[in-house]
């Protein structure tokens, strides 16, 4: 059972540890479901957590900036600094 408010306003975020690069305090977060939600993060895990599957992934939570109904899920984006692609 999951309790909460109705209009969450409070994302989570799971990223593989092979998947993540540095991540800045208070960076900017996109959620892309039926439209596009953008937030600010809030927190983040410093050491990966252990699903269920063996598989282990970092959590980060972000506020959004609009409402969300709990429940919803998508694809998100963490925007850092730029980096080149090539040196």
């Amino acid at each position: 059972m999951i309790v909460a408010q109705p209009h969450s306003v409070t994302l989570k975020i799971a990223i593989a540890p092979d998947g993540l690069s540095e991540v800045p305090d208070n960076a900017s977060v996109i959620l892309y479901n039926n439209h596009s939600l953008r937030g600010t993060m809030t927190d983040r895990a410093y050491a990966p957590k252990q699903l269920g599957d063996m598989s282990s992934v970092y959590e980060f939570r972000a506020h959004l900036e609009s409402e969300a109904q709990l429940g919803d899920e998508g694809t998100g984006k963490i925007l850092g600094p730029r980096m080149p692609l090539a040196l």
